[in-house]
């Protein structure tokens, strides 16, 4: 079978680009033949190093996208199909697959894969040839909610996840070092993923804070530090990624005393969740199924999360994690105090989300599941 794959990006640290990564790799594994397009990212390499076929095309990515790219991207998709005459499109975002609608009407096999629980995938998709796969159940559930047209069209496949990636790159960085410091020295605590408000990184600090008084400071290391006076430092947060709220977040935690080691972004987080003592994922909402919580289950690293979307189809309170709700910073700080204070529990239920992970979160799952979407529209043609 020939498969081509459209993704945004391919940043290893993005939950939808490993799954495209991922599923190609599987596929090509197993005798199909695969090619990826991208927008570009910084995990190129990896496809490389694979030897995944593929080629970079800006116009088919969401960042800077005008009339006039949307356009070139029609164009570029109809010569690129044309020469290669796939049995099956398989989109990862609903922009290219506007596009790729665009580019082949007439193609009837196109899948769309939505990543997240989104406000709209678009009018074009409603002609998509078959069916929709969505990550997670509250995904799926929201688009039957918010498109009518896709009754009956929509199949949820969950993420699987992978060792693979850039850890030794993560453990050469300067700063991997001194979160192996602050963890003899404080209790660590992992966020990662985009700075920006829906993500709840001010939930977060409003729940940090509330252990911590006095201005902070920040030395030459990069670490801040919080209240000088204090002889033990209880938290240290530790932050990989970006966004536009970047600074925003930095200021904020040196204004309010939580001492912060910034990481910005890096190709692999999976070493940095290893040696935390935990996750927290304060989402405010718009998530799929966060390949975060997943890789902190590779890491064996205890997770607290927001129980949004398809959070609780990962954590289920209490057992593989804890969940508090969205936007609480009191029960995310009463949760953060949990685990800080009961290591047996925070050990449990590490040990209780790495075997879940690795029980149903399988590569191979994923694209057993994925491959009976491929026959079901083959068949249907």
């Amino acid at each position: 079978m020939k498969i081509l794959h459209i993704a945004d990006r391919m940043d290893w640290t993005d939950g939808a680009s490993r799954h495209v990564f991922l599923l190609a790799c599987t596929q090509r594994t197993r005798g199909h033949e695969v090619r990826i397009l991208v927008s570009g990212g910084n995990a190129l390499d990896l496809l490389e190093k694979e030897r995944l076929p593929y080629s970079v095309h800006p116009c088919l990515g969401h960042a800077g996208r005008t009339p006039g790219r949307f356009l070139h991207g029609i164009i570029v998709l109809r010569r690129l199909v044309k020469g290669f005459q796939p049995d099956i499109i398989h989109a990862h975002h609903f922009y290219a697959a506007n596009q790729a609608r665009l580019a082949v009407p007439s193609h009837r096999r196109l899948v769309l894969t939505v990543h997240a629980a989104i406000p709209s995938v678009g009018v074009l998709p409603h002609t998509v040839g078959s069916l929709i796969i969505a990550v997670s159940d509250a995904v799926r559930a929201h688009l039957l909610r918010t498109e009518r047209w896709v009754r009956r069209k929509v199949v949820t496949i969950r993420y699987g996840v992978s060792g693979m990636g850039y850890a030794d790159e993560t453990r050469s960085y300067p700063r991997f070092a001194l979160l192996e410091s602050a963890r003899e020295r404080s209790f660590t605590i992992a966020y990662a993923g985009r700075i920006t408000r829906v993500k709840g990184w001010e939930i977060l600090l409003d729940a940090l804070t509330r252990c911590h008084s006095g201005k902070g400071k920040q030395d030459e290391t990069g670490i801040s530090e919080g209240n000088s006076d204090s002889p033990h430092q209880r938290y240290t947060l530790v932050v990989a990624g970006e966004g536009p709220d970047d600074i925003l977040l930095q200021d904020t935690a040196r204004e309010r005393g939580v001492p912060l080691i910034h990481f910005g972004r890096l190709k692999d987080i999976q070493p940095v969740l290893a040696v935390s003592h935990i996750l927290v994922v304060p989402s405010l909402g718009l998530e799929g199924l966060p390949m975060v919580i997943l890789e902190a289950g590779l890491s064996g690293t205890a997770v607290i999360a927001s129980a949004t979307e398809g959070v609780p189809e990962i954590i289920e309170d209490g057992v593989t994690g804890l969940l508090v709700p969205p936007g609480n910073a009191q029960a995310l700080h009463t949760a953060i105090e949990r685990l800080r204070t009961e290591p047996e529990l925070r050990t449990r239920l590490a040990e209780n989300l790495s075997e879940r992970v690795a029980r149903e979160f399988t590569v191979e799952r994923m694209a057993d599941e994925t491959d009976a979407v491929y026959r079901q529209v083959l068949t249907a043609d």
